[in-house]
């Protein structure tokens, strides 16, 4: 399988510098992270392609150098969603749909460009009554016209399964904080939205860090959607 390399991983370099870092490591793909520059996370965050302004002259240049360098990319950015500040999961909506653009400008699914994200999880709902319910509800109002969008667009999104215990303090007493953080989620999440616009980026360690076993989620995943 190809390597890819995160490219929050080199927060301070340009995009120049990090191709040359990737020929060094030997890899063979990009995920460019393109995080909002006025977001709120301080962790894991790089912004390696100006959003506001990306046209089809800039996708051209960015596929002819990817070319030349034989590297596979996609995009991406990792925020809350659904949940946290009101004001702030409305920003990062309206960023994603930038990024979709983005991927669409850049081939989308032709070139099998993708957009990564997360969901996001909101602690106010998941603490009522049926909280986790009404976390699927919520997930469905924002991102069905989200992903009708990229559907549209010739798009998938890709939602990471990492559980993001770190958005809380260690003595919250559940640190689920990105819906499509376990399969039975995933699964839900399929079936409220039944489009092929939406699918995973599975990383294994996030299973292992649950206790779970990742062959066995494996087994029960439908790879189509991975």
């Amino acid at each position: 399988n190809p390597i890819w390399v995160m490219t929050s991983a080199f927060p301070k370099l340009s995009f120049d510098e990090i191709v040359k870092k990737v020929r060094i490591i030997g890899a063979q793909g990009l995920e460019l992270c393109v995080f909002r520059r006025d977001g709120t996370r301080k962790d894991h965050v790089a912004t390696h392609l100006d959003y506001e302004t990306f046209d089809r002259d800039a996708a051209q240049k960015l596929i002819d150098r990817c070319n030349k360098e034989q590297l596979r990319i996609s995009v991406g950015a990792y925020d809350n969603m659904i949940g946290g500040d009101p004001n702030e999961r409305v920003l990062n909506q309206n960023h994603i749909l930038k990024l979709i653009r983005i991927a669409h400008l850049l081939g989308g699914d032709k070139n099998d460009v993708v957009v990564g994200t997360f969901v996001g999880y909101n602690q106010e709902l998941g603490k009522e009554d049926s909280g986790f319910q009404k976390n699927l509800d919520e997930y469905k109002k924002v991102f069905a016209p989200i992903i009708k969008y990229a559907e549209d667009l010739g798009v998938t999104l890709c939602y990471e399964n990492c559980p993001m215990e770190g958005w809380q303090a260690v003595t919250a007493p559940t640190t689920y904080n990105n819906l499509p953080c376990t399969l039975a989620a995933r699964r839900l999440m399929y079936a409220l939205i039944p489009s092929k616009a939406h699918a995973e980026t599975y990383d294994p360690s996030h299973d292992v860090w649950q206790n779970i076993d990742p062959s066995d989620v494996l087994e029960a995943s439908d790879f189509s959607r991975i």
